[in-house]
């Protein structure tokens, strides 16, 4: 995101996105800038139903990797569980589909597939990712 663009109004969330808010050596100032969007009330979330799965994994990884203390993990989970973000129920069997096409995990797909019928951006540090939400 460049730095004089405004965050979006509502966009869809993955959890690259949202580890980087988490993770102190992942920080990324748009991440900030959008996160900060949110907490203003000025950006709506909105997101797969995995995206705390994924989240809650990859920080407890990061607990088990040493990266991170077990006490920081735990905050940032409670404090991500306090984010109001809007979970859409997926369609599977358009989800699977659309993995298949792209060759992209179910997951991510899942994220894809919310932005493309939602008509929202899709805020991703996965940059694979992120340019098959734009084609779509």
């Amino acid at each position: 995101m460049a730095e004089n663009t405004k965050p979006p109004k509502t966009a869809v969330i993955d959890a690259s996105f949202i580890l980087s808010y988490c993770l102190p050596d992942e920080k990324n100032d748009s991440v900030n800038l959008i996160i900060d969007s949110f907490t203003k009330g000025t950006t709506n979330f909105i997101s797969s139903p995995l995206l705390l799965f994924e989240v809650c994994n990859a920080l407890y990884m990061a607990v088990r990797r040493k990266r991170l203390s077990r006490d920081y993990a735990e905050t940032m989970v409670q404090n991500i569980l306090l984010f109001d973000i809007v979970f859409i129920p997926m369609q599977f069997s358009e989800v699977f589909s659309l993995a298949a096409e792209q060759g992209i995990t179910v997951y991510d797909a899942s994220y894809v597939w919310i932005a493309q019928n939602k008509h929202v951006p899709l805020l991703t540090l996965d940059r694979s990712l992120a340019r098959i939400a734009l084609s779509i």
